[in-house]
């Protein structure tokens, strides 16, 4: 993946990112909305190695997915090669949020589905939770993935903690 142009000034500002300040993130996401390319190289900070840069780029980029309320096509196709570096669970968090708006489409559904997995036993409930949303979103999609979903919801419901069984209760199930 080719990192866009002004990747090293949004980088800069990231690596002043506490790691609690949203505020800070909304600050830094507003000097940069005008580049084009600016939720792109959000995309491409969440395989840097500093896992602050990873939460503090996944956090801007999810909050620009609520906004929009899509993940669009190329953001799909710059998000696969990200996945499996991505190491820091606030910013695997918020990927797997970011798919409670996903349109559908991939060119790997099936690397969605590997990387949901992965936070599926998770030992914080928030992971568990939202990892089984985006495979059950996931599935309502690519139905291949329907009985993986199906099983992760049914122990979603069982889950000890309470957030986990929340969150399963609200989930949309593919037919």
């Amino acid at each position: 993946m080719t990192p866009p142009p002004d990747i090293d000034s949004l980088r800069a500002k990231l690596a002043d990112f506490d790691g609690n300040a949203v505020s800070y993130l909304s600050e830094t996401a507003a000097g940069f909305r005008d580049d084009p390319d600016f939720h792109l190289a959000c995309l491409h900070l969440m395989a840097d190695l500093a896992p602050l840069i990873q939460r503090g780029a996944s956090w801007i980029w999810l909050d620009h997915v609520r906004t929009a309320k899509t993940i669009t096509p190329a953001e799909l196709d710059q998000l696969l090669p990200v996945l499996d570096q991505i190491t820091d669970w606030g910013a695997a968090l918020h990927l797997l949020q970011a798919f409670d708006h996903y349109p559908g489409g991939s060119t790997d559904p099936a690397q969605l589905a590997r990387f949901f997995d992965t936070y599926l036993g998770h030992k914080r409930p928030f992971l568990r939770a939202w990892a089984v949303n985006a495979l059950c979103r996931l599935a309502i999609y690519h139905t291949a993935f329907k009985p993986a979903a199906q099983a992760a919801h049914a122990d979603a419901l069982k889950d000890p903690a309470a957030s986990v069984r929340a969150r399963a209760r609200k989930i949309s199930l593919p037919d």
